[in-house]
C-alpha cells in the first residue's frame, strides 16, 4: 500500500464530521489493503511512528531539516499556519512539488525504523540526514502527513475509540477485545 494513498485518506478524513462516516471511510480503506499493512496504517493514522520504539525526532529537529533545505529568504516570508504539517505542505507546494512518491507504508516504516535505532555521539545529525533524505522523496501530502505521524498531532477526528468501534461494528468482535489484540 502506498502512503501517498494514506496522505489522500487524511486530506478526505479532515473534511468529515460525522463519527459513522468517518469510521466507514476507514474501514473501507482498511479493508482494500493487504493484510500486513493494516497495523502500519492504523498506527499511522493515530499519529503513532513506531510500535514499541521513540523516534526522538522533535519539532527543533524538523525545523533545522527545513532550514537545511530551503532559503532564509523562502522561510523569512513563510505564512505560518499554525500547524507544523500544513506549513510544511505549504512549502513543498510552493518550492519543492514532487509528484506522489511510490513509497510504500512499510518503507515509510522502515525509514522511521532508522532514524530511531540512531542513538549515541552523531544521533541528531543521523537523524537529521535520514529525514531530510525521505523528505526529500516525498509529495507535498506526504510530506505533511509525515510530518504529523513524527509528531503526532492529526487532526482529523480517528481516535482509538472511533477505529474500534468501526472495526467491531465491521466485525462483530468486542471493542475490548479488538483493543487488547490491536492497541497494545
Amino acid at each position: 500500500m502506498e502512503f501517498y494513498k494514506l496522505a489522500l485518506l487524511i486530506e478526505e478524513l479532515e473534511k468529515i464530521s460525522s463519527r459513522k462516516e468517518l469510521a466507514e471511510k476507514v474501514m473501507s480503506f482498511l479493508k482494500a489493503m493487504p493484510e500486513e499493512n493494516i497495523p502500519r496504517a492504523i498506527r499511522f493514522l493515530l499519529g503513532k511512528s513506531l510500535p514499541d520504539k521513540e523516534l526522538g525526532v522533535s519539532g527543533g529537529i524538523i525545523s533545522e531539516v527545513i532550514e537545511e533545505i530551503f532559503s532564509s529568504e523562502i522561510l523569512a516570508h513563510l505564512p505560518w499556519t499554525g500547524d507544523f504539517g500544513d506549513t510544511v505542505k505549504y512549502l513543498w507546494e510552493n518550492y519543492h512539488p514532487l509528484p506522489p512518491s511510490r513509497l510504500s507504508l512499510k518503507e515509510v516504516e522502515e525509514y522511521l525504523l532508522k532514524i530511531a535505532e540512531k542513538e549515541g555521539e552523531g544521533a541528531r545529525e543521523g537523524k537529521k540526514r535520514l529525514l531530510k533524505e525521505i523528505l526529500l522523496k516525498l509529495s507535498p501530502f506526504e510530506a505533511r502527513l509525515l510530518v504529523k505521524i513524527i509528531l503526532g498531532e492529526m487532526r482529523h477526528g480517528v481516535k482509538e475509540g472511533l477505529l474500534l468501534w468501526g472495526l467491531s461494528e465491521e466485525t462483530g468482535i468486542e471493542e475490548k477485545k479488538l483493543e487488547e489484540l490491536l492497541l497494545k
